[in-house]
């Protein structure tokens, strides 16, 4: 009876040990697994992962900052899981935090997010930070800190996105994003191409001094509020292609290096852009611009910059603007800084190429004329009216003669060029007279106070050669300013001294009649 009441007792001694130590190690395993999932840094690359997975789908944990100076062991934070949505709980949360932004950040944060706190970080490394269909309810915070990739894509920022002073190391892709607070992007650096693509800005939006190094797209953005560009600088080319300004565009003392592209802008009438002391680049688009706008003025520009002055020929360099579809009468511009760009093709507004006819270009060309005659600027309307001349000469069945209007008096603009141009005339046809000047007189057109010496049938003689060239120039100047030719002295059958004879006195004619029509106007 002893002896089985021993055994007894000894069963439930060991069989209670063996309960303990099985609920001790299990302890241990979970403290471990905790920890790990508190800190994955401390785990290799597969662990990792595998803790990251497990943390967002647990129920409870602290989230602390990669720092390697400080860590918060005081923040401690709830999160809740629901599938693959991580909601942060505004209560618990607070600024400094980082929320998603390690080097170890899967590319499963794909994922739809709900973070309900601000997004700030206390430290000055960022390797990259990827936020995609998610709605931040706090600030999405940055500011003064390297940022190697930034990739905020179908996203809501329900407060202010701030990343001032921030330096980008590569690409930024802020596109398709809502800001319902103020953005700021003052000062920044954008080493890599920046794309802010149908991103609304709900309040003002702010990139005053900022830096992009490369190209730079803000097409079918919309900037509900003001917009402020001033001081900032673009040496790559930028686009704003139906960009929405709903109030002040500032591009005041920026600078353009490459092509500045504005095109199908969705403006009103509180829309004002403003290029005050702005450095333009070679090439300006500003085509299919015809909506309500206030008047823009171009002429307020910077033209001094070392950047636009040709060295070669010690003159500024024009900026060629395309104004295609564009309301050229709200526009202030000159024709000393700015030339008018006419390719064969363009974009249209529905992304397609569009062939551009004579038609059409001559219809900038009349606008801007109209614009530069209203405006009283009277240069601008001569540099512009003599270049669509050209361009219309060029477009016709004369174009191998234009050159000869702009060298006989420069489009009209230069009348008083006749006079020499005539003196000219009547020079080069007394050379020619000079060597057939017995021909002519003897067997042509015979005039009676033009002597017929016979030292003078040598063509190529110097005999006689100061009454020679005395008589060759009052025969020229005879036969040009003569009204009439008495048609019964030519002798027709001297076909090559007759067809010679024509040209002079046609010349001669239509030389008088421009200098009639000078006199006249004078």
């Amino acid at each position: 009876m002893r002896i089985s009441y021993l055994f007894k007792s000894l069963f439930l001694f060991i069989l209670f040990t063996d309960v303990v130590i099985v609920c001790l190690a299990q302890k241990d395993q979970n403290d471990s697994q905790q920890t790990a999932l508190n800190n994955p840094s401390q785990l290799k690359s597969p662990e990792k992962k595998k803790a990251a997975r497990k943390r967002n789908k647990g129920t409870t944990g602290t989230i602390t900052s990669d720092s390697s100076k400080t860590k918060k062991s005081n923040h401690k934070k709830t999160i809740k899981s629901n599938k693959k949505k991580l909601l942060v709980d505004s209560s618990t949360v607070t600024a400094g935090d980082v929320i998603f932004n390690n080097e170890d950040m899967d590319d499963d944060m794909d994922d739809s997010i709900l973070v309900t706190a601000d997004t700030a970080v206390n430290f000055k490394k960022i390797v990259s930070l990827k936020i995609a269909d998610s709605i931040i309810r706090g600030d999405l915070a940055y500011p003064s800190y390297t940022i190697n990739k930034l990739n905020i894509l179908n996203a809501v920022v329900e407060k202010k996105a701030i990343f001032p002073s921030a330096h980008f190391t590569d690409a930024v892709r802020f596109r398709n994003v809502r800001v319902f607070g103020e953005t700021q992007f003052m000062n920044a650096r954008f080493d890599s191409g920046a794309k802010f693509e149908r991103t609304r800005f709900h309040k003002m939006a702010r990139f005053k001094g900022a830096i992009f190094l490369q190209d730079a797209s803000f097409g079918n953005a919309k900037f509900f509020a003001d917009a402020k560009f001033d001081n900032s600088t673009f040496l790559g080319a930028v686009e704003f292609r139906n960009t929405n300004f709903s109030g002040l565009a500032n591009f005041s003392y920026a600078r353009f290096r490459k092509k500045c592209l504005m095109t199908s802008l969705e403006t009103n009438d509180n829309t004002e852009l403003r290029f005050r002391n702005t450095v333009f680049p070679d090439t300006v688009v500003f085509a299919y611009n015809y909506r309500n706008f206030k008047e823009i003025d171009f002429t307020t520009a910077d033209f001094t910059d070392t950047s636009r002055f040709d060295y070669n020929t010690d003159t500024v360099k024009p900026t060629y603007i395309f104004l295609y579809k564009t309301d050229i009468s709200k526009l202030r511009l000159d024709y000393v800084h700015f030339k008018l760009l006419l390719p064969d093709s363009t974009i249209n507004n529905l992304n397609r190429k569009k062939f551009i006819s004579i038609d059409e270009k001559e219809s900038m060309y009349e606008a801007l004329l109209n614009n530069f005659k209203a405006h009283g600027q009277q240069e601008s309307y001569k540099l512009c009216d003599i270049e669509y001349q050209t361009f219309r000469w060029k477009h016709s069945w004369g174009k191998w003669f234009v050159w000869l209007p702009r060298w006989w008096w420069n489009f009209g603009y230069d009348r008083q060029l006749i006079f020499s141009r005539t003196l000219l005339l009547i020079s080069i046809f007394t050379l020619i007279t000079y060597f057939f000047i017995y021909y002519l007189n003897s067997e042509v057109y015979r005039l009676e106070n033009v002597p017929v010496d016979a030292r003078w049938q040598k063509k190529f003689s110097l005999q006689d050669f100061g009454n020679r060239l005395w008589y060759s120039l009052i025969y020229t100047s005879t036969i040009f300013f003569k009204l009439t030719l008495q048609v019964d002295k030519v002798n027709f059958q001297k076909k090559p001294g007759t067809a010679y004879l024509i040209s002079v006195y046609i010349v001669g004619l239509i030389c008088l009649a421009y200098m009639a029509n000078y006199v006249l106007q004078k």
